[in-house]
């Protein structure tokens, strides 16, 4: 997939906004500008320092209509857009900003939204710096799709004998991938409130900070956690076979370093690798759920762990974990040739 171009200066504007009915002004212009700072250190770190973020804050602005009064309303979000895109061509030297967050205020409902080039955030997420960073996570979640950043999902598979989720993707039948929306635990563009962590390498090769390692031939490798700024921290595999004639794993492993020094010391991505599989070029990522039973919904993904195999649908590749360290795993691969792409 090419990337989006997220690399270098950012120009970014953002724009508190209120309501026709509702124009009180609840936050300070320099209490947005300390959200946008914290903003431009998360996307400096998780970049690996190829993204800066050059931040205007506006004086506030009023929409002509009147305020949702509603959480289903909003969600709707049909109105808000066409007003949004009108006020901010009025902006003095609106071409010259590519990236576009506004704050819609007034607004109790935790709830965000975005797409290319834009994010939008109801002070209902409006970030408290006394908080600490985790209630910064849907600030930087929307910016991610202002950058071209679909979500974070999971993905698990039935067993089409018996129904029931299985320990591993061993079937090639799409109708039994259960594609949970959100589910990526881990990363920024996942949910749960858990959105202040790093990327993963699917996601970082899409915005052009960090290019795996493309493997093409069967070995052992040794990874580093994504958070460094060196080694080998992404390995990225392209077989045929698929709905689409092909399919990609990304493997990579995590540490409590930088931004992930907030996962806990139980998080399952701490003892094994991360695989995300994909089909398509969606700009989602899909994390695969390596030992998770039962339909209960679950934010944390688990993943590869020692001793564990986990086998291609397509009998082109099998990944097992040797070892796992909190500073490298060995990940030994083995690879049909044939099927490489």
């Amino acid at each position: 997939m090419p990337a989006i171009g997220t690399c270098g200066v950012q120009r970014v504007a953002v724009v508190p906004s209120n309501w026709q009915d509702d124009i009180s002004r609840p936050f300070s212009l320099e209490r947005f500008q300390a959200a946008l700072d914290m903003l431009d250190t998360f996307f400096r770190d998780i970049s690996y320092g190829r993204m800066t973020i050059e931040k205007t804050v506006f004086d506030y602005r009023t929409l002509p209509i009147n305020k949702p009064a509603t959480s289903a309303e909003w969600k709707t979000m049909t109105p808000v857009f066409p007003v949004l895109a009108n006020t901010w061509a009025d902006l003095d030297n609106f071409n010259r900003y590519n990236r576009r967050i506004t704050f819609l205020v007034g607004y109790p409902w935790t709830f965000g939204g975005g797409n290319a080039n834009t994010g939008v955030v109801t002070s209902g997420n409006m970030p408290d710096p006394a908080l600490g960073v985790r209630n910064y996570g849907i600030l930087f979640h929307e910016f991610g799709h202002a950058l071209g950043l679909g979500h974070s999902n999971s993905l698990r598979m039935r067993d089409p004998a018996t129904g029931q989720p299985i320990l591993a993707p061993i079937t090639t039948d799409q109708s039994q991938w259960l594609d949970s929306e959100y589910g990526g635990s881990y990363d920024m563009m996942g949910g749960s409130g858990r959105a202040r962590f790093f990327c993963n390498p699917d996601q970082t090769e899409q915005m052009g900070w960090l290019k795996p390692l493309l493997v093409t031939q069967p070995g052992v490798y040794r990874l580093v956690p994504i958070e460094l700024s060196s080694g080998l921290r992404a390995l990225r595999v392209t077989l045929a076979g698929g709905p689409n004639g092909w399919h990609r794993y990304y493997l990579h492993m995590r540490a409590r370093i930088s931004w992930d020094g907030g996962l806990f010391e139980s998080e399952p991505v701490l003892s094994g690798v991360k695989v995300e599989f994909e089909w398509t070029e969606d700009r989602k990522s899909h994390g695969l759920d390596m030992t998770q039973t039962g339909d209960t919904f679950s934010f944390v993904t688990p993943c590869l762990e020692v001793g564990q195999t986990f086998t291609d649908p397509w009998g082109a590749a099998r990944f097992t974990l040797l070892e796992r360290t909190a500073d490298h795993a060995l990940l030994k691969i083995g690879l049909d040739p044939a099927k490489v792409v």
